[in-house]
Protein backbone atom coordinates (compact mmCIF):
# COMPACT_ATOMS: atom_id res chain seq x y z
CA UNK A 1 0.00 0.00 0.00
CA UNK A 2 1.30 3.41 -0.64
CA UNK A 3 1.70 5.43 2.21
CA UNK A 4 1.70 9.38 2.33
CA UNK A 5 3.49 11.09 4.80
CA UNK A 6 3.65 14.84 5.93
CA UNK A 7 6.22 16.39 7.83
CA UNK A 8 6.19 18.51 10.84
CA UNK A 9 9.36 20.14 12.26
CA UNK A 10 9.16 21.19 15.39
CA UNK A 11 11.03 23.96 16.63
CA UNK A 12 12.36 24.41 20.80
CA UNK A 13 14.17 26.93 22.96
CA UNK A 14 15.52 24.37 25.41
CA UNK A 15 18.59 22.70 23.59
CA UNK A 16 21.71 22.51 25.54
CA UNK A 17 24.04 24.24 24.36
CA UNK A 18 26.52 21.33 25.04
CA UNK A 19 24.85 19.26 21.84
CA UNK A 20 22.73 17.21 24.03
CA UNK A 21 19.08 16.87 22.03
CA UNK A 22 15.93 18.78 23.50
CA UNK A 23 14.48 17.26 26.72
CA UNK A 24 11.10 19.01 26.36
CA UNK A 25 9.07 17.77 23.62
CA UNK A 26 6.69 21.28 23.57
CA UNK A 27 5.66 23.50 26.24
CA UNK A 28 3.16 26.13 26.71
CA UNK A 29 1.08 28.02 28.83
CA UNK A 30 -2.22 29.36 29.51
CA UNK A 31 -3.27 32.53 31.67
CA UNK A 32 -6.75 32.33 32.58
CA UNK A 33 -7.12 34.66 35.93
CA UNK A 34 -4.59 36.31 38.33
CA UNK A 35 -3.18 32.69 40.04
CA UNK A 36 -3.36 29.83 38.18
CA UNK A 37 -2.04 26.36 39.31
CA UNK A 38 -2.35 23.22 36.65
CA UNK A 39 -2.48 19.98 38.31
CA UNK A 40 -4.21 17.44 36.69
CA UNK A 41 -3.46 15.68 33.30
CA UNK A 42 -6.40 13.53 31.52
CA UNK A 43 -6.86 11.90 28.11
CA UNK A 44 -9.96 11.31 26.80
CA UNK A 45 -10.65 8.15 24.64
CA UNK A 46 -9.77 9.65 21.61
CA UNK A 47 -6.53 10.36 22.71
CA UNK A 48 -7.12 14.20 23.56
CA UNK A 49 -5.66 16.09 26.13
CA UNK A 50 -6.87 17.60 29.23
CA UNK A 51 -5.11 19.72 32.06
CA UNK A 52 -6.96 20.63 34.89
CA UNK A 53 -6.52 23.53 37.94
CA UNK A 54 -7.36 25.80 40.01
CA UNK A 55 -8.21 29.73 38.53
CA UNK A 56 -8.47 32.87 41.02
CA UNK A 57 -9.67 35.78 39.37
CA UNK A 58 -8.75 38.17 42.18
CA UNK A 59 -5.51 40.14 42.26
CA UNK A 60 -3.16 39.28 45.21
CA UNK A 61 -3.95 35.65 45.17
CA UNK A 62 -7.13 36.25 48.15
CA UNK A 63 -10.08 35.89 45.93
CA UNK A 64 -11.86 32.38 46.01
CA UNK A 65 -10.73 29.71 43.59
CA UNK A 66 -12.78 28.18 40.06
CA UNK A 67 -12.22 24.61 38.66
CA UNK A 68 -11.05 25.00 35.23
CA UNK A 69 -10.08 21.98 32.98
CA UNK A 70 -8.76 23.14 29.22
CA UNK A 71 -8.13 21.10 26.26
CA UNK A 72 -5.38 20.84 23.97
CA UNK A 73 -4.39 19.86 20.50
CA UNK A 74 -0.88 18.00 19.72
CA UNK A 75 0.22 21.55 19.08
CA UNK A 76 -0.08 22.63 22.17
CA UNK A 77 -2.75 25.13 21.11
CA UNK A 78 -5.61 25.57 22.97
CA UNK A 79 -9.07 23.39 21.19
CA UNK A 80 -11.54 26.21 21.01
CA UNK A 81 -13.84 23.12 20.14
CA UNK A 82 -14.20 22.62 23.97
CA UNK A 83 -15.89 24.36 26.72
CA UNK A 84 -15.57 27.89 25.62
CA UNK A 85 -12.80 29.18 23.84
CA UNK A 86 -10.52 26.14 25.17
CA UNK A 87 -11.35 26.13 28.70
CA UNK A 88 -14.50 25.43 31.31
CA UNK A 89 -14.41 27.31 34.58
CA UNK A 90 -17.19 26.03 37.05
CA UNK A 91 -17.49 27.72 40.37
CA UNK A 92 -19.37 25.64 43.11
CA UNK A 93 -21.21 27.69 45.50
CA UNK A 94 -18.34 30.29 45.08
CA UNK A 95 -16.23 28.72 47.13
CA UNK A 96 -12.16 27.71 47.06
CA UNK A 97 -12.96 23.78 45.59
CA UNK A 98 -9.96 22.18 44.06
CA UNK A 99 -9.65 19.70 41.26
CA UNK A 100 -8.65 16.10 42.79
CA UNK A 101 -9.50 13.68 39.53
CA UNK A 102 -11.45 13.57 35.64
CA UNK A 103 -12.53 10.47 34.10
CA UNK A 104 -14.63 9.44 31.31
CA UNK A 105 -17.76 7.58 31.30
CA UNK A 106 -18.61 4.94 28.60
CA UNK A 107 -19.88 8.01 26.74
CA UNK A 108 -17.11 9.86 26.68
CA UNK A 109 -18.70 12.70 29.57
CA UNK A 110 -16.31 14.25 31.79
CA UNK A 111 -16.52 13.84 35.54
CA UNK A 112 -14.59 16.69 37.27
CA UNK A 113 -13.88 15.55 41.36
CA UNK A 114 -13.83 18.67 43.43
CA UNK A 115 -12.64 19.17 46.99
CA UNK A 116 -13.39 22.16 49.61
CA UNK A 117 -13.49 20.52 53.50
CA UNK A 118 -16.51 18.18 51.55
CA UNK A 119 -16.55 17.43 47.91
CA UNK A 120 -18.32 17.56 44.50
CA UNK A 121 -18.79 15.97 41.39
CA UNK A 122 -19.47 18.16 37.96
CA UNK A 123 -20.77 16.93 35.04
CA UNK A 124 -19.90 18.12 31.43
CA UNK A 125 -20.02 16.74 28.06
CA UNK A 126 -17.02 15.28 26.01
CA UNK A 127 -16.82 18.87 24.69
CA UNK A 128 -16.50 20.40 27.76
CA UNK A 129 -20.32 21.94 28.50
CA UNK A 130 -21.63 21.63 31.83
CA UNK A 131 -24.33 19.21 31.90
CA UNK A 132 -27.07 21.35 33.72
CA UNK A 133 -29.19 18.07 34.27
CA UNK A 134 -27.02 16.49 36.44
CA UNK A 135 -27.06 18.02 40.16
CA UNK A 136 -27.49 21.41 40.75
CA UNK A 137 -26.66 22.91 37.29
CA UNK A 138 -24.12 20.48 36.39
CA UNK A 139 -22.88 19.91 40.34
CA UNK A 140 -23.75 16.80 43.09
CA UNK A 141 -22.80 18.61 46.37
CA UNK A 142 -21.95 15.75 49.28
CA UNK A 143 -21.34 15.97 52.95
CA UNK A 144 -20.90 12.55 53.76
CA UNK A 145 -17.55 11.90 54.82
CA UNK A 146 -16.99 13.81 57.68
CA UNK A 147 -14.38 16.05 59.08
CA UNK A 148 -11.30 15.99 58.00
CA UNK A 149 -11.91 14.72 54.81
CA UNK A 150 -10.91 14.48 51.29
CA UNK A 151 -12.08 12.67 48.25
CA UNK A 152 -8.72 11.77 46.28
CA UNK A 153 -9.93 9.75 42.71
CA UNK A 154 -12.57 8.94 40.88
CA UNK A 155 -13.45 5.24 39.14
CA UNK A 156 -15.96 3.75 36.28
CA UNK A 157 -17.34 0.69 37.85
CA UNK A 158 -18.55 -2.34 35.28
CA UNK A 159 -22.05 -1.79 36.48
CA UNK A 160 -21.87 2.17 35.47
CA UNK A 161 -21.59 3.65 38.24
CA UNK A 162 -19.13 6.09 39.62
CA UNK A 163 -16.93 5.03 42.87
CA UNK A 164 -15.84 8.27 44.84
CA UNK A 165 -12.98 7.37 47.20
CA UNK A 166 -11.16 9.04 49.68
CA UNK A 167 -11.09 9.35 53.27
CA UNK A 168 -12.69 11.80 56.76
CA UNK A 169 -13.74 10.85 60.15
CA UNK A 170 -17.63 9.83 59.18
CA UNK A 171 -19.89 9.88 62.39
CA UNK A 172 -18.51 7.66 65.02
CA UNK A 173 -15.10 7.71 63.73
CA UNK A 174 -12.72 9.20 66.13
CA UNK A 175 -9.71 9.06 63.56
CA UNK A 176 -9.55 9.26 59.75
CA UNK A 177 -10.63 6.23 57.80
CA UNK A 178 -10.76 5.26 54.33
CA UNK A 179 -14.20 5.81 52.49
CA UNK A 180 -15.24 4.24 49.27
CA UNK A 181 -19.06 5.63 48.18
CA UNK A 182 -20.58 4.30 45.04
CA UNK A 183 -22.95 6.31 42.75
CA UNK A 184 -25.74 5.78 40.11
CA UNK A 185 -24.91 7.45 36.96
CA UNK A 186 -26.82 10.44 37.93
CA UNK A 187 -24.74 10.72 41.11
CA UNK A 188 -27.09 9.37 43.80
CA UNK A 189 -26.42 7.32 46.26
CA UNK A 190 -26.10 3.13 45.40
CA UNK A 191 -27.18 1.89 48.87
CA UNK A 192 -26.83 -1.36 47.60
CA UNK A 193 -23.53 -1.33 48.33
CA UNK A 194 -21.73 -1.50 51.17
CA UNK A 195 -23.37 0.04 53.74
CA UNK A 196 -26.27 2.26 52.77
CA UNK A 197 -23.74 2.91 49.66
CA UNK A 198 -20.25 3.26 51.85
CA UNK A 199 -17.70 1.05 53.22
CA UNK A 200 -15.49 2.55 55.55
CA UNK A 201 -11.78 0.63 55.68
CA UNK A 202 -9.30 1.15 59.05
CA UNK A 203 -6.14 -0.39 58.82
CA UNK A 204 -5.75 -0.70 62.51
CA UNK A 205 -3.16 1.84 64.27
CA UNK A 206 -3.76 5.50 64.16
CA UNK A 207 -5.04 7.64 61.53
CA UNK A 208 -5.47 5.73 57.58
CA UNK A 209 -4.78 7.99 54.18
CA UNK A 210 -6.15 7.14 50.92
CA UNK A 211 -3.24 6.49 48.41
CA UNK A 212 -5.84 5.68 44.94
CA UNK A 213 -8.01 2.70 43.88
CA UNK A 214 -7.90 0.42 40.97
CA UNK A 215 -9.95 -1.82 38.94
CA UNK A 216 -8.63 -5.35 38.67
CA UNK A 217 -9.42 -7.70 35.50
CA UNK A 218 -11.86 -9.52 37.39
CA UNK A 219 -13.96 -6.58 38.71
CA UNK A 220 -12.95 -6.21 42.05
CA UNK A 221 -11.69 -3.28 43.66
CA UNK A 222 -8.29 -2.71 45.14
CA UNK A 223 -7.79 0.36 47.78
CA UNK A 224 -4.35 1.74 48.82
CA UNK A 225 -4.20 3.52 51.80
CA UNK A 226 -1.69 4.79 54.25
CA UNK A 227 -1.63 4.40 57.61
CA UNK A 228 0.20 6.01 60.55
CA UNK A 229 1.85 3.50 63.69
CA UNK A 230 4.56 4.89 66.43
CA UNK A 231 7.81 2.78 66.26
CA UNK A 232 9.76 3.09 68.90
CA UNK A 233 8.89 6.98 69.93
CA UNK A 234 8.62 7.75 66.23
CA UNK A 235 5.52 8.14 64.18
CA UNK A 236 5.84 7.05 60.67
CA UNK A 237 3.39 5.41 57.76
CA UNK A 238 3.39 2.63 55.98
CA UNK A 239 1.27 1.42 52.96
CA UNK A 240 -1.93 -1.15 52.88
CA UNK A 241 -3.87 -2.91 50.44
CA UNK A 242 -7.25 -4.23 50.39
CA UNK A 243 -10.21 -5.93 47.97
CA UNK A 244 -13.35 -5.08 48.00
CA UNK A 245 -16.18 -6.35 45.33
CA UNK A 246 -17.12 -3.93 43.35
CA UNK A 247 -20.77 -4.78 43.55
CA UNK A 248 -21.61 -5.69 47.57
CA UNK A 249 -18.78 -3.54 48.97
CA UNK A 250 -17.57 -6.58 51.10
CA UNK A 251 -13.87 -7.26 52.04
CA UNK A 252 -12.42 -10.20 50.25
CA UNK A 253 -10.64 -12.12 53.07
CA UNK A 254 -8.36 -13.92 51.25
CA UNK A 255 -6.50 -11.11 49.90
CA UNK A 256 -3.56 -10.25 52.22
CA UNK A 257 -4.19 -11.37 55.75
CA UNK A 258 -8.03 -10.98 56.64
CA UNK A 259 -8.81 -8.77 53.50
CA UNK A 260 -5.52 -6.95 54.26
CA UNK A 261 -2.43 -6.88 53.29
CA UNK A 262 0.93 -4.79 54.65
CA UNK A 263 3.37 -5.71 51.65
CA UNK A 264 6.48 -3.28 52.78
CA UNK A 265 7.22 -1.27 55.26
CA UNK A 266 9.95 0.51 53.12
CA UNK A 267 7.83 3.06 51.20
CA UNK A 268 6.94 6.52 52.97
CA UNK A 269 5.67 10.04 50.76
CA UNK A 270 4.24 7.98 47.82
CA UNK A 271 5.09 9.54 44.33
CA UNK A 272 3.88 7.29 41.90
CA UNK A 273 1.18 4.19 42.12
CA UNK A 274 -0.72 2.36 38.87
CA UNK A 275 -2.24 -0.24 38.17
CA UNK A 276 -1.01 -3.00 35.20
CA UNK A 277 -2.94 -5.20 32.99
CA UNK A 278 -1.64 -7.98 35.31
CA UNK A 279 -2.95 -6.31 38.26
CA UNK A 280 0.20 -5.94 39.64
CA UNK A 281 0.70 -2.31 41.61
CA UNK A 282 3.94 -0.47 40.65
CA UNK A 283 4.70 2.05 43.06
CA UNK A 284 7.94 5.07 43.43
CA UNK A 285 7.72 5.90 47.15
CA UNK A 286 10.24 8.05 49.44
CA UNK A 287 12.27 5.43 51.82
CA UNK A 288 10.43 5.35 55.29
CA UNK A 289 13.56 7.18 56.52
CA UNK A 290 15.29 9.64 55.08
CA UNK A 291 16.76 12.91 54.84
CA UNK A 292 15.97 16.00 52.39
CA UNK A 293 17.04 16.74 49.58
CA UNK A 294 18.75 13.82 48.89
CA UNK A 295 16.98 10.62 49.89
CA UNK A 296 16.52 7.12 48.56
CA UNK A 297 13.22 6.26 46.13
CA UNK A 298 12.15 2.67 46.63
CA UNK A 299 10.84 0.84 43.35
CA UNK A 300 8.65 -1.52 44.41
CA UNK A 301 6.22 -4.03 42.95
CA UNK A 302 2.93 -5.76 44.49
CA UNK A 303 1.35 -9.34 42.61
CA UNK A 304 -2.26 -9.71 42.32
CA UNK A 305 -3.09 -11.02 45.82
CA UNK A 306 -1.35 -7.84 47.47
CA UNK A 307 2.37 -9.31 48.17
CA UNK A 308 5.64 -7.40 47.50
CA UNK A 309 7.51 -8.71 44.63
CA UNK A 310 10.64 -8.77 45.99
CA UNK A 311 12.83 -9.33 43.34
CA UNK A 312 11.86 -6.24 41.84
CA UNK A 313 12.39 -4.07 44.45
CA UNK A 314 14.71 -0.91 43.79
CA UNK A 315 16.62 1.57 46.38
CA UNK A 316 17.85 4.33 44.65
CA UNK A 317 19.19 7.80 45.57
CA UNK A 318 17.42 10.48 44.07
CA UNK A 319 17.65 14.45 44.11
CA UNK A 320 15.08 17.20 44.94
CA UNK A 321 12.40 17.37 47.28
CA UNK A 322 9.47 17.44 43.94
CA UNK A 323 6.56 14.73 43.99
CA UNK A 324 5.76 14.51 40.64
CA UNK A 325 6.80 11.21 39.06
CA UNK A 326 6.34 8.74 36.10
CA UNK A 327 8.09 5.68 34.39
CA UNK A 328 8.26 5.35 30.32
CA UNK A 329 7.30 2.50 29.02
CA UNK A 330 11.21 0.95 28.37
CA UNK A 331 10.85 1.65 32.53
CA UNK A 332 13.04 4.81 32.99
CA UNK A 333 11.73 6.85 35.75
CA UNK A 334 11.42 10.50 35.32
CA UNK A 335 10.64 12.78 38.60
CA UNK A 336 10.32 16.34 38.94
CA UNK A 337 9.69 19.71 40.87
CA UNK A 338 11.01 22.63 41.86
CA UNK A 339 14.52 23.80 43.19
CA UNK A 340 16.06 27.01 44.16
CA UNK A 341 19.64 28.67 43.11
CA UNK A 342 20.47 31.53 44.99
CA UNK A 343 22.87 32.67 42.06
CA UNK A 344 20.01 32.74 39.58
CA UNK A 345 17.93 34.64 42.10
CA UNK A 346 14.58 34.16 40.39
CA UNK A 347 13.05 32.20 42.90
CA UNK A 348 12.16 28.57 42.43
CA UNK A 349 12.74 26.85 38.79
CA UNK A 350 11.86 23.41 37.89
CA UNK A 351 13.87 20.40 37.14
CA UNK A 352 13.48 17.01 35.21
CA UNK A 353 15.42 14.32 36.45
CA UNK A 354 15.38 10.91 34.71
CA UNK A 355 17.11 7.17 36.41
CA UNK A 356 17.28 3.94 34.08
CA UNK A 357 15.15 0.78 34.91
CA UNK A 358 17.77 -0.25 37.56
CA UNK A 359 18.23 3.12 39.27
CA UNK A 360 21.42 4.65 38.22
CA UNK A 361 21.38 8.16 36.40
CA UNK A 362 20.28 8.27 32.99
CA UNK A 363 23.39 10.31 31.61
CA UNK A 364 21.62 10.51 28.19
CA UNK A 365 19.43 12.84 29.80
CA UNK A 366 19.70 16.52 29.74
CA UNK A 367 23.74 17.48 31.79
CA UNK A 368 24.23 13.84 33.35
CA UNK A 369 20.45 13.32 34.15
CA UNK A 370 19.25 16.22 34.88
CA UNK A 371 17.32 19.16 33.05
CA UNK A 372 16.87 22.79 34.57
CA UNK A 373 14.34 25.23 33.15
CA UNK A 374 12.95 28.91 33.87
CA UNK A 375 9.51 29.43 32.50
CA UNK A 376 9.52 32.56 33.88
CA UNK A 377 11.03 35.26 36.20
CA UNK A 378 9.34 34.21 39.63
CA UNK A 379 8.65 30.97 40.98
CA UNK A 380 7.19 27.76 39.61
CA UNK A 381 6.90 24.06 39.94
CA UNK A 382 6.02 20.97 38.24
CA UNK A 383 2.70 19.37 40.16
CA UNK A 384 2.18 16.45 38.14
CA UNK A 385 3.52 14.10 34.96
CA UNK A 386 1.65 11.49 33.57
CA UNK A 387 2.11 9.22 30.53
CA UNK A 388 0.28 9.60 27.44
CA UNK A 389 -1.08 7.39 24.98
CA UNK A 390 1.74 8.55 22.45
CA UNK A 391 4.46 7.23 25.48
CA UNK A 392 5.25 10.22 25.62
CA UNK A 393 5.50 12.05 29.55
CA UNK A 394 3.16 15.21 29.76
CA UNK A 395 3.64 17.42 32.72
CA UNK A 396 1.41 20.20 34.59
CA UNK A 397 2.45 23.07 36.71
CA UNK A 398 2.62 26.77 36.95
CA UNK A 399 5.23 29.08 36.44
CA UNK A 400 4.86 33.24 37.46
CA UNK A 401 5.61 36.02 35.25
CA UNK A 402 3.25 39.10 36.44
CA UNK A 403 0.71 36.36 37.59
CA UNK A 404 0.73 32.61 37.99
CA UNK A 405 0.12 30.85 34.76
CA UNK A 406 -0.59 27.05 33.88
CA UNK A 407 2.23 25.46 32.60
CA UNK A 408 2.19 22.56 30.54
CA UNK A 409 4.40 20.69 27.75
CA UNK A 410 5.44 17.06 27.26
CA UNK A 411 8.88 15.64 27.18
CA UNK A 412 11.05 13.77 24.61
CA UNK A 413 11.68 10.33 25.55
CA UNK A 414 13.99 9.68 22.76
CA UNK A 415 15.85 12.91 22.78
CA UNK A 416 16.42 12.22 19.47
CA UNK A 417 13.26 13.23 17.64
CA UNK A 418 13.49 16.84 16.32
CA UNK A 419 11.19 15.46 12.93
CA UNK A 420 7.76 13.47 13.24
CA UNK A 421 5.92 12.13 10.81
CA UNK A 422 2.54 11.33 10.98
CA UNK A 423 0.61 9.13 8.56
CA UNK A 424 -2.52 10.87 6.16
CA UNK A 425 -4.39 7.45 5.99
CA UNK A 426 -7.21 6.99 8.18
CA UNK A 427 -7.44 3.46 9.95
CA UNK A 428 -11.40 2.13 9.40
CA UNK A 429 -12.24 -0.18 12.27
CA UNK A 430 -16.02 -2.32 12.04
CA UNK A 431 -18.56 -3.34 13.08
CA UNK A 432 -18.34 -0.43 15.56
CA UNK A 433 -19.95 -1.27 18.19
CA UNK A 434 -18.68 -5.17 17.80
CA UNK A 435 -20.10 -8.28 19.73
CA UNK A 436 -17.48 -11.00 18.27
CA UNK A 437 -15.07 -9.57 15.86
CA UNK A 438 -13.52 -6.58 15.39
CA UNK A 439 -12.10 -6.07 11.73
CA UNK A 440 -9.67 -3.74 10.66
CA UNK A 441 -8.54 -2.32 7.33
CA UNK A 442 -6.48 0.80 6.00
CA UNK A 443 -3.48 -0.21 7.04
CA UNK A 444 -0.81 -3.09 7.60
CA UNK A 445 -0.84 -3.77 11.07
CA UNK A 446 2.54 -4.67 13.32
CA UNK A 447 0.64 -4.96 16.54
CA UNK A 448 -2.51 -4.35 17.89
CA UNK A 449 -3.60 -3.28 21.71
CA UNK A 450 -6.98 -2.79 23.08
CA UNK A 451 -7.02 -0.10 26.11
CA UNK A 452 -9.39 0.25 28.62
CA UNK A 453 -10.71 3.31 29.94
CA UNK A 454 -8.44 3.05 33.12
CA UNK A 455 -5.45 2.80 31.14
CA UNK A 456 -5.18 -0.89 31.51
CA UNK A 457 -3.74 -3.40 28.13
CA UNK A 458 -6.78 -5.86 28.16
CA UNK A 459 -5.87 -7.57 24.89
CA UNK A 460 -1.93 -7.42 23.53
CA UNK A 461 -2.12 -8.71 19.68
CA UNK A 462 1.35 -9.40 17.46
CA UNK A 463 -0.35 -11.74 15.40
CA UNK A 464 -0.52 -8.92 12.60
CA UNK A 465 -4.17 -10.32 12.69
CA UNK A 466 -6.70 -7.92 11.32
CA UNK A 467 -9.22 -10.04 12.49
CA UNK A 468 -9.59 -9.45 16.43
CA UNK A 469 -11.68 -11.65 18.72
CA UNK A 470 -12.93 -9.50 21.26
CA UNK A 471 -15.93 -12.00 22.38
CA UNK A 472 -14.52 -12.20 25.92
CA UNK A 473 -14.39 -8.43 26.59
CA UNK A 474 -16.86 -7.05 29.08
CA UNK A 475 -19.74 -4.76 27.48
CA UNK A 476 -18.67 -0.69 27.36
CA UNK A 477 -16.06 1.32 24.98
CA UNK A 478 -12.86 0.62 24.84
CA UNK A 479 -9.31 2.10 22.56
CA UNK A 480 -7.82 0.30 20.14
CA UNK A 481 -4.01 0.99 19.56
CA UNK A 482 -2.75 -0.19 15.96
CA UNK A 483 1.09 0.15 15.06
CA UNK A 484 2.29 -0.60 10.98
CA UNK A 485 4.85 -1.97 9.97
CA UNK A 486 6.78 2.01 9.90
CA UNK A 487 6.02 1.68 14.00
CA UNK A 488 3.08 4.38 13.24
CA UNK A 489 0.70 4.17 15.09
CA UNK A 490 -3.29 4.52 14.92
CA UNK A 491 -6.08 5.45 18.37
CA UNK A 492 -9.60 4.51 17.63
CA UNK A 493 -12.30 4.30 20.25
CA UNK A 494 -15.06 1.41 19.84
CA UNK A 495 -17.92 -0.09 21.43
CA UNK A 496 -18.31 -3.76 22.60
CA UNK A 497 -21.70 -4.74 22.63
Amino acid sequence: MKKNYFIILLFFSFISIFGHAQVIDITFGLNIGYYDDARKIHFQQNGSLIVGGSVEETSGATGPKKMAVARFLNTGALDTSFGTNGVTQVHPNSTNYSISDLMNDDSGNLFMLGNYFNHCLVKMSPDGIVDSSFGNNGVKYYSDFGSSSSAHNLLLLPDGDILIFGSGKPTGFSKKVLILKKLNPDGNIDTNFGTDGFVTIDAGFNNNGGVKCFLQSDGKIVVAGNCEYVDEGVTKSKLFLTRISSSTGIVDETYGSDGISFPTELVNLFQFIEMDSNDQITTLGRQSTFSSPTANMVYAKFDNTGNIISSETKIFNVFGTGTAAAIQPDGKMVFAGDYIDAVEGNGANCYFRRYNADGTTDTTFGTNGLHTVSFSSGNENINKLKLGPDNKIYFAGHSRGVDFNWRMGRLNPSQALDIEEYEVEKMTIYPNPASNLLSISGIQIKTCRIIDLQGRIIIDDNDKNDNLDISSLSTGTYILEVSNNDDKKFIQKFVKK
